[in-house]
């Protein structure tokens, strides 16, 4: 087992992660997807027709539809991490959802939007075999090459943007049968990949073949309160792109919303995205809020643990920069110093996180203070590719592990540690965005 001073590779050490996710509802893991975000009017509709409204925590199952009102929002969750934001006024149905490449057949992934607008972000599964996931309108199929997009649908038009990747889009009909999977490849199918400087798909029934399109400066479509935050074509250093400021920073980040479909009529600005790494505490350490189970029930996974905190995250940092210093802004933090079973709170201030993505290498410093406590503490260590951070003991004043994550690398966070005198011990965490 992989051991820093202090804390654990949850990934190594689950037992503890484990019982609290005992403790969370049956139902808050479904076998096919789950909602982790609902607000507003939202029904999942089942086969026969019956409906409810939509609760978090609900699995969502093969044949079951998602409609959200003028008013709603819904984010679903899958297990290999695939993402749907399903937004005001769309209508979403889970055609199929089969995940095991062993079984025969046994790998189908199939979406369709009937009407509206949603953001899709592939799960690990679908980014591994692309040809066997689908997502179909009333007139187009689109199929992926690995992506985060928008598509809006209506009756007689399907429109899509990327943020990542590439997807693939084609009029249904001759050589594009809607019960198939995978990109059609006919000659009337278009590619678009992120990056076009605005552009984005549309095919309208009864011309030949999709057309690339160029968005109006003011046609941003806003992406659903706390879906993750699109890739910004923006330089990294950049202070402009906050998708909103009226969200405390301990449940926000900045992102700029890459989305560039006309927008629906009557959505309202939504709120900002949140952060990809979080923290919570054990329950029977500090009972207070956030806890580890609460953030397990968002949808973010272990990834460190102190005595006092978890570290969670929700998206890996899978497209890390390869060039650039960045510096991260302190999103929130929290502090104490453990003697025995006693904690008394501290305060952070003062502090910096720098990451140089080209050496892979970050420095850090933060200031603690509190009751018989003014500590200015460092720390130095690298990072591997999927963004884990371990501080170099020889270089640094405190423990310290964490993650980058997030489109771009765009989050962060890290627990750290300090042994005082007479056997206390000085426990935090903090969470940063940039």
């Amino acid at each position: 087992m992989i051991r820093v001073p202090g804390f654990r590779f949850v990934a190594c050490e689950l037992r503890r992660a484990i019982l609290l996710l005992l403790a969370l509802p049956a139902m808050a893991f479904g076998a096919t997807g789950e909602a982790v975000f609902v607000r507003g009017d939202v029904r999942l509709i089942q086969a026969d027709g019956s409906q409810h409204a939509l609760a978090v925590g609900e699995s969502i199952q093969a044949g079951q539809s998602v409609q959200a009102g003028a008013d709603g929002y819904a984010h679903l969750r899958f297990p290999d991490g695939g993402f749907v934001g399903v937004r005001p006024g769309a209508r979403f149905l889970l055609e199929a959802y089969a995940t095991d490449p062993a079984a025969p057949g046994g790998l189908r992934v199939r979406y369709r939007l009937d009407n509206g607008s949603l953001r899709a972000i592939t799960g690990q599964t679908v980014e591994q075999n692309k040809n066997r996931f689908r997502l179909n309108t009333p007139v187009a199929a689109v199929g992926v090459r690995g992506t985060d997009y928008v598509v809006q649908a209506g009756e007689d038009f399907t429109r899509a943007s990327v943020n990542r990747g590439a997807i693939v889009m084609a009029p249904l009909g001759e050589g594009c049968d809607a019960a198939a999977l995978g990109a059609c490849e006919t000659a009337a199918a278009r590619t678009l990949t992120a990056g076009g400087a605005g552009s984005y798909l549309e095919y309208r029934a009864g011309t030949a073949a999709p057309e690339v399109k160029k968005s109006v400066p003011s046609g941003v479509t806003p992406s659903a309160p706390d879906e993750p935050a699109a890739n910004s074509t923006k330089r990294a250093d950049s202070s402009a792109g906050t998708v909103d400021t009226t969200v405390a920073a301990t449940a926000s980040r900045v992102g700029v919303v890459a989305s560039v479909l006309p927008p629906l009529p009557g959505v309202e600005p939504p709120a900002a995205p949140p952060l990809e790494v979080v923290w919570g505490r054990w329950t029977s350490i500090a009972v207070a809020t956030p806890t580890v189970v609460e953030q397990l029930a968002k949808g973010y996974g272990p990834a460190f643990a102190s005595p006092v905190f978890g570290l969670l995250v929700r998206d890996a940092a899978t497209d890390i920069p390869r060039q650039g210093v960045v510096g991260f802004n302190l999103a929130g933090s929290e502090a104490y110093v453990r003697n025995g079973d006693n904690l008394t709170a501290m305060a952070v201030r003062d502090a910096t996180l720098t990451v140089d993505f080209g050496a892979r290498k970050f420095d850090t410093r933060i200031g603690v203070t509190g009751p018989d406590l003014n500590s200015q503490l460092s720390a130095s260590g690298k990072f591997d590719w999927q963004g884990t951070m371990i501080a170099d003991a020889n270089r640094s004043t405190m423990a310290v592990v964490g993650a980058l994550a997030g489109p771009a690398a765009r989050d962060a966070g890290y627990l750290f540690e300090k042994p005082l005198n007479a056997g206390s011990v000085l426990y935090g965490a903090t969470t940063w965005r940039r």
